[in-house]
Order: structure tokens, then sequence, then C-alpha cells
């Protein structure tokens, strides 16, 4: 053809330089030439219409020897007496041909094939066919039966009932598949799909079943439908099983594990896999470890036997994932058991109501009034120990949720600790470090999820923020000697000797210390947070409200402003009762004592920086001052009353005093505005204005006092004070 279109160019060229078309070239007259060339594009248009002809006809001759229903396969071949040639090898056989053609480049003269190419490999899209209705039609509904059935019961026990008939010279039989066959013999391979009732124990005998069946499946195509060509089997497999590489998720991949059977887009070998992850793989944790040997054995015999069968016949090309974990039965255990735990703590932190709390912890407050406190009793029985209180957990709330994920870790690391592992020597090895490393995993879980969840309510609900820091403390507190009470109870790793053992290694690493310092800063950086942000709150509340107060002092009657500031006052007390009701039954005492001290601390500072910033205050507006502050403190007061029925002003004034820094300067300069010259001196030897300074004391007797000998003898020794 290289030289046909040689010969095309140059008489082109040569009519370009010679009009005379009756000139010879080469021996040829041009016009010749062009009559050859119209010949050979003839033919090739008629090359190219045979072969989509005899494609078509292959593949019609494919379609009507072959039959595939959700339970049987048939195959019709003609007996030597038929005569119209319409055989599966024949129509193979020629589309293997005009493949073979279609795929070469060059013939031995160096003529090029590829202009007779239609486009389509016909072998390829006959091949497709065939393996698509394999796969929708028999492959995948068995193994969509078999998770149905894991679904249902959880054990499941199905099985199948193989029988393979031939019926020859039944022109009848035959032209149920072929309304044109004159006869011919049909071989069909039948199954029957039977769902046994389950014992309730785990069994791996429906596997083997259906890889039986697919065997026998593959088998019958391979021999029946291809005469054992390897060549036809190999192209099938690709279509048929895809990416053998397919592997199972050796770390956690939680879509992957509740991905559906079903997907149309899924190989055979990527849905036997995950079947195999499902069903063959023990869920729970086994109570006979030898169970898992007697399992791993079933599996790795069957699974290596239906490879085998496969790779022989050409169907596949190298091993896959199921018998790379049937092989490794003990780490696909394992990782499953991992997988299963952790998506049961995932369920937990998402599914769970995380406003359903629970008291923990000892009631510190109240036993420290005890004689004799009964938490120390945990710690020493003798009477002149110290007080171990440091050490407890104060009573507080958490969430259900962080105590159930404590429950699940504690239940986690106590079948890490269980000595039957000690019976496998194997899954001694591999077993109780992945369940430690789980136990681990499951408080990064809450650590990673419950933050990013319920982060709006976090920012602005104070409960749900009291919440979690207080779930926080607890992980903290538990995890302090959480990792000693398993230590040294690790199974002895046995050794290939069966009578030297090894030490575990995780009688050295076990620890869950380095978590502590990670939970207490996540408290922290929660509550901290919050009384940050109502802090600014209370702000935004009060200073509009007050921005004039400092200049009303001077009025010596009740103004606009005075009235604006007892509301103020009015509306902090009432944001900060809110928080109290919130964190109080939430919080410990101690921390609820704290929050609420910043709290009210903030308000005063709010109220203190207008007075003691005044220039002028009349006597009126100190009667006002030192009523409001007055109120201040009663309604700051009541915040820290005791939660028991009876309640003690005494202890709650006890509580304000401790709790809130600002509570004696506060309360110093209320009781300086209805004090005289006399009674601020006597004042000063007693300690009353220890928290106030010398030059805010000056600047509100100044502020309050009108210029006299009395005044300057004060403000002297002030002075005098100040500068020792």
């Amino acid at each position: 053809m290289e030289a046909e279109k040689h010969v095309q160019i140059t008489t082109d060229a040569s009519s370009e330089t010679n009009n005379d078309n009756d000139k010879p070239f080469g021996g040829m007259h041009v016009r010749d030439v062009e009559v050859a060339n119209h010949v050979m594009e003839s033919l090739r248009i008629q090359i190219r219409g045979k072969k989509v002809e005899l494609q078509a006809k292959a593949a019609s001759i494919i379609d009507s020897c072959i039959t595939i229903t959700s339970g049987s396969i048939s195959v019709r071949t003609p007996t030597s007496t038929n005569k119209n040639g319409e055989s599966l090898d024949d129509a193979f056989n020629a589309l293997v041909i005009i493949s073979s053609l279609s795929d070469q480049k060059k013939d031995k003269d160096g003529k090029e094939w590829s202009e007779y190419n239609v486009g389509n490999n016909g072998l390829e899209d006959a091949l497709q066919v065939v393996a698509d209705n394999l796969t929708s039609i028999v492959l995948k509904p068995q193994i969509s039966k078999c998770e149905e059935c894991l679904k249902k019961t959880g054990t499941i026990s199905p099985s199948w009932q193989l029988r393979e008939s031939t019926t020859t010279t039944a022109a009848t039989l035959a032209s149920s598949i072929s309304t044109n066959s004159k006869g011919g013999s049909i071989v069909t391979l039948e199954w029957r799909f039977i769902e046994e009732e389950s014992t309730g124990k785990f069994s791996t005998t429906w596997w083997v079943d259906l890889l039986k069946l697919i065997q026998s499946i593959m088998t019958f195509v391979c021999e029946r439908l291809f005469s054992s060509q390897k060549f036809l089997c190999q192209k099938l497999g690709r279509f048929l099983f895809g990416d053998v590489s397919f592997k199972l998720p050796s770390t956690v991949n939680l879509q992957s594990l509740v991905g559906n059977v079903g997907d149309d887009h899924s190989s055979v070998i990527s849905l036997l896999s995950r079947l195999m992850w499902n069903g063959c793989i023990p869920e729970e944790l086994l109570q006979d470890p030898s169970t898992l040997q007697t399992i791993s054995k079933e599996l790795r015999q069957c699974t290596v036997e239906f490879e085998n069968n496969l790779l022989e016949s050409g169907f596949l090309a190298s091993q896959t994932a199921l018998s790379d974990y049937a092989k490794n039965i003990i780490r696909t255990y394992t990782e499953k058991q991992r997988s299963r735990i952790l998506a049961q703590g995932r369920n937990l932190l998402l599914q769970n109501d995380y406003n359903n709390t629970a008291k923990v912890g000892i009631d510190i407050n109240e036993k420290r009034k005890q004689l004799r406190p009964e938490y120390m009793e945990e710690f020493d029985k003798d009477d002149d120990i110290e007080d171990m209180a440091v050490f407890c957990l104060h009573q507080c709330s958490i969430s259900n949720v962080a105590l159930d994920l404590m429950q699940l870790c504690q239940k986690t690391m106590d079948e890490a600790v269980d000595p039957r592992w000690i019976q496998d020597k194997d899954l001694c090895r591999l077993l109780p470090p992945t369940l430690y490393r789980v136990s681990r995993e499951l408080l990064d879980l809450f650590r990673a999820i419950i933050p990013a969840v319920h982060q709006s309510e976090i920012a602005s609900t104070p409960r749900t923020a009291a919440v979690l820091h207080n779930d926080c403390v607890f992980f903290a507190h538990k995890l302090l000697t959480f990792g000693l009470k398993y230590r040294d109870r690790f199974p002895t790793v046995p050794d290939n000797n069966e009578e030297e053992k090894n030490e575990s290694f995780l009688k050295k690493l076990c620890t869950f210390v380095d978590l502590v310092p990670i939970f207490r800063e996540l408290a922290e950086k929660t509550m901290v947070g919050t009384i940050q942000q109502q802090e600014v709150q209370l702000s935004e509340i009060i200073c509009p409200h007050i921005t004039y107060m400092c200049q009303a002092l001077g009025s010596s009657e009740a103004v606009v402003e005075w009235t604006d500031t007892e509301s103020a006052l009015t509306a902090g007390l009432y944001h900060i009762r809110h928080a109290s009701q919130a964190w109080k039954s939430i919080l410990s005492h101690d921390i609820y004592g704290r929050t609420m001290g910043c709290l009210v601390d903030k308000m005063f500072s709010l109220f203190l920086n207008e007075v003691l910033k005044a220039k002028d205050i009349s006597e009126p507006a100190c009667h006002f001052v030192s009523a409001l502050f007055h109120n201040a403190i009663s309604g700051a007061t009541e915040l820290f009353e005791p939660s028991s029925m009876s309640p003690s002003p005494e202890e709650a004034t006890k509580e304000f005093m401790r709790f809130c820094k600002l509570s004696n300067r506060f309360n110093a300069v209320g009781k300086f505005m209805d004090m005289s010259l006399a009674n601020i001196t006597m004042s000063l030897s007693e300690g009353t204005f220890r928290s106030v300074t010398g030059p805010e004391l000056s600047n509100l007797i100044v502020a309050v006092f009108e210029d006299s000998e009395k005044r300057h003898k004060l403000l002297s020794l002030l002075a005098s004070e100040a500068t020792k």
C-alpha cells in the first residue's frame, strides 16, 4: 500500500507539471493508475463491509448458542449432520482472526492493515456481553443472596445443588434457543440456591460452597463455551474479575466497611473480598481462640484451590486479595476487631444525645465538713494521713456519652489482657497490641468528633461547654492510673519453644498518661473561652447604661443616669444568674465557684472603674453608690448559696469572699460612701481599706469631702504611708 500511495502522489505531482494525461509513467498511463486506485478503494470498502457482516454473524451465533439465566447456563453445539456451521468455536475463531488482523500493523510485505479496521474489536465486544450477563445475572445475585442471609440471621448457611445435563438430537429443545436451528445438542449447567436453617454457630461452610459454585460455573464456561482456549479465558477474566489487585482496608475505612455488595461498579473479586470480610471473619471476639485456626485452615484451603483453578484456566493472571486474607486470617481478624470497636465508638459519639448527663466523683465540699472524711479511707486507714483530696475526682456532671466511651475503653483493655490469647502464639502477638491501640484511638475519636459536631452549641450554650469541660477532666483523671491497672496483666507471648515464654512489650509500653495534658488543655481552653465570652456579653449589657455614671455622681439629686445604673446592675445580675443556673448542677463546687467569681469580678470592676475615676461625688450620690454596691454584693452572694434545701447565708458569704477577688475592694468602697472622715481614719487602722490603694482612697476623699483641716491631715497620712 505504501507503494500504491507513492504511485498516487507521484502521479499527482506529474499532473501538475504535465497536463498530458496520455503520457506514460512507469510503464503505465496516468489514466490506468487512476482506475487502479478506484479499484483498490472499492476493494477496501468491500473488505470493511464483509468484516462488519462477519462480526455481526459471529455475534449472532454466540448470542443464539449461549443462554444465561439466574439458575442455569446452556450452550448449544451443532451435530455432525448440521450443515449450518453455526458453531461457537467457529464464531469465536472468526472473531479471533478478525481481531488479530485489526491489531496487526503490517503484513510480511510491509503493507498496512489498519485501514481495514472498522474501529471496534468484535471479540472484545462479544466477550464483554458474556461477562456482563454472567456478572449481573449469575454471580452478583448469588453473592447478594449470601449478603442478605448474613444480614438476616447473623450466621449464614446457604448452599447450592449443581447438575450438568446434555440433550442431544432434540430439535424442539434447540429451537427454544434459536428458531433457525436444525438440531444439535444442548449442554446445561443448573444450580439451585438452598437457604438452610442456621445452627447459631459461626461457620464458613457456605463460603466453601459459594466458591465451588463459581468455580464450577467458570470451568463450564472454559470447557463448553471456549473449548478450553486460554486466550479467550484471559480476555473474559479481565472483564469479569476486574483489577485483581483489589485489597481490603488494612486501616480503618468506615465507608468501605459499609459498602453495598450489590454495587454495579464493583468487580466480582471486590464483591467476594468484601463478603469474605463481612461473613468469614468473626464479628466478635471468640471465646475459644483455637476456633480461629480451624476457620483459617478452611478458608485458606478452599480459597487457594479456587484461585489456582482460575489461574490454571486463565481467568486470573495473579493471586488476589482473597488468598492474601485467607492466608493471614489472624491479621485480618485483629483488624476487623479494631474496625468493629472503632465503629461502635463512632456511633456512640454521633448517635447519642450529648446533653444527657450523670453524676460522677466525690462531693469533697460535703466530705470536708465531717469529722472523719470518708474519702480518705480509700487511700489509707491512718488518722494522721494528709488530705488526699487532690487525687479525687470532684463531684460533677459528665455526659453519658463520655461515661459509655470510657466503659468501652475499659472493656477493650479487659479483652486485651485476657489470658485466653496465650492459646495461640500469633493471636497473642497481634490482638493485645491492637486492642490497646484501639482503646487509645477511641479517646482520639472523642477529641476529634465532639468539639467538631457540637461546635456551635459549645460556643453559644454555657451548659454544653461545661459538660465538655467536665468530660475532659473526667478522662484526664481516669487516664492518670488507667494504664497501671493493665500493664502487668498482659499475657506472656509463647515462644517457638513451648517451654520458653517472652514478656509482652506492652508491660513496658502500656500507658495513657501522655493523653492527660491533651485533655486538660482541651478542658481549660473550652471553659476559659466560655468565661471570656460571658464576660464580653456582660460588658455589652452593662457598659451602655453606665457611660455617664461618672459625671452623674456630682448631681445633688436623682437623675436618669442613676436609674440607668440600677438597670445595668439588675441586667448584669440576671445574666450571671442565668449562667449560674446552667453551671451549678454541672460543674464541681470549686470550678463553679471560680467561674462565678470571674463573672462577678468582671461586673464589680465595671462599676468600680466609674466610681474611682469620679472627680466630684455629692452626698446623695454617696448614698446611692452605697445602696447600689450593697445590692450588688447581696445579689452576688446569693449565687454561692449551697444547693441543699436549707439555705446558709453565712456559708454563702464565706464562699463569696473566697472566690471573688474584688469582693473586699468592692465592699470597702461601698462602706466608704457612708463614712465620715473620722470613721475613715479609724477604719484605716482596722484594715478595712487594705484592698484599696492609697492614691485611689485619696481620690475618693477629695471627690466626696470638701477641703478642710481634717481632710488635709487624712490625705497627709495617706501620703506618708505611701512613701514608706
